[in-house]
């Protein structure tokens, strides 16, 4: 079965991609494949958007009904000093997307959201995302990139989600308010 490769890191963004990919009845014979990549470093945020990711994704499979492949990777930074800048985001996710469609021929669909204030913004950062996801294919694949946020801003997601995700994600550099028993 074919599927959709949906990174998640539980931000507002990903629940909105996440939410956006579920509400799409042109997604429904597709599996969905999330993965979490959990980016370890000298911020200590990791602990709270896993278990922010954890929270969320549960909730997203109770209201949708429907079940995930879930994988989870690390990518341990600690040992940098503060002085040198972390890695982008973007190009471990590029990084591990890359690696994922050599590894799974299934997959069909590569869902990276990312909301802004800006249709430009959107379709540079797209065009970041799909040059690097090229560098790190080395098998041939029909695999597309797609962002179910274009044209949505924080706000959009913000007024689209439930409050019980809501209050659970990591939104604007902000940790959720996450009770002890989350964080494992």
């Amino acid at each position: 079965m074919q599927k959709i490769l949906c990174f998640y890191s539980g931000s507002l963004t990903a629940a909105g991609t996440l939410w956006q990919i579920l509400s799409n009845p042109d997604y429904l014979d597709l599996s969905i494949h999330v993965h979490h990549i959990r980016i370890i470093n000298y911020t200590q945020n990791e602990v709270h958007k896993y278990a922010a990711s954890k929270a969320t994704l549960a909730l997203l499979a109770e209201q949708f009904q429907r079940k995930f492949i879930y994988t989870e990777n690390r990518v341990d930074f600690s040992c940098l000093p503060l002085a040198v800048p972390l890695p982008a985001d973007a190009d471990i996710v590029a990084f591990m997307a890359g690696t994922m469609l050599n590894m799974y021929p299934a997959i069909k669909y590569i869902a990276i959201g990312h909301a802004t204030h800006s249709l430009p913004q959107q379709l540079s950062k797209s065009a970041q995302i799909t040059k690097a996801l090229a560098m790190y294919r080395t098998r041939q694949s029909a695999a597309q990139y797609i962002n179910p946020l274009v044209g949505l801003n924080n706000e959009h997601l913000s007024m689209m989600l439930p409050q019980n995700i809501l209050k659970l994600v990591c939104q604007e550099g902000k940790l959720p308010c996450l009770d002890s028993k989350l964080i494992p």
